[in-house]
C-alpha cells in the first residue's frame, strides 16, 4: 500500500435502509470495478456491519474477477470490536478470513483516508455522517465518488 494512487477508501454510515440496500450493493460493485480497472489495487474499508460491510463483500466479490485487488481491514485496537449478533460475526469473520490485511489502529475513519488516493462514500441525505472525514477526504484525496441515494 505505498502507493496512494492505487488505494481507494470506502467509508459510510452503519445504517443503511432496507430499500437502499440492493442499490448500494450495485453500485459499489460498479464502483469497485470501475476503480480496479484504472489500477486501484487496494481497498481500505472496516467491518462494521452497514456500508463497510457491504463494501468489503463487493471487494471480495471483485477479486474473485481481479485477484490482483487486495481488502485491506481496518478494524480497531485489537479485541475493541465486537459483534452485535451472531450473524453480524459470522460475516465478520468471513470478510477478516478472506482480507489480504489487517491494521489495527484507534482511528479508523482517519486511517483510511489517511492511507488512501481515492475515496468512495455513501451519505445519505438523513444522515450527518462525520463531516471532518469528508472534509479530511476532500482535502487528501485526488478523487472522491460519492454513492448518492436512489
Amino acid at each position: 500500500m505505498k502507493n496512494n494512487n492505487q488505494t481507494c477508501c470506502l467509508i459510510g454510515p452503519r445504517q443503511i435502509n432496507d430499500g437502499e440496500v440492493l442499490r448500494l450493493q450495485t453500485r459499489l460493485d460498479e464502483e469497485i470495478g470501475r476503480a480496479a480497472e484504472q489500477g486501484v489495487l487496494y481497498f481500505v474499508s472496516g467491518a462494521m456491519p452497514g456500508f463497510q460491510t457491504l463494501a468489503a463483500l463487493a471487494v471480495l466479490k471483485q477479486q474473485r474477477k481481479n485477484p490482483a485487488i487486495h481488502l485491506v481491514l481496518v478494524l480497531p485496537m485489537e479485541g475493541v470490536f465486537r459483534p452485535a449478533n451472531a450473524l453480524d460475526a459470522i460475516i465478520f469473520a468471513f470478510i477478516k478470513d478472506r482480507a489480504s490485511h489487517i491494521v489495527h489502529s484507534r482511528n479508523c475513519p482517519r486511517y483510511q483516508l489517511v492511507c488512501s488516493g481515492f475515496c468512495i462514500y455513501y451519505l445519505p441525505p438523513e444522515y450527518r455522517f462525520s463531516s471532518a472525514n469528508l472534509l479530511l477526504a476532500q482535502a487528501r484525496q485526488k478523487g472522491l465518488v460519492c454513492l448518492p441515494c436512489m
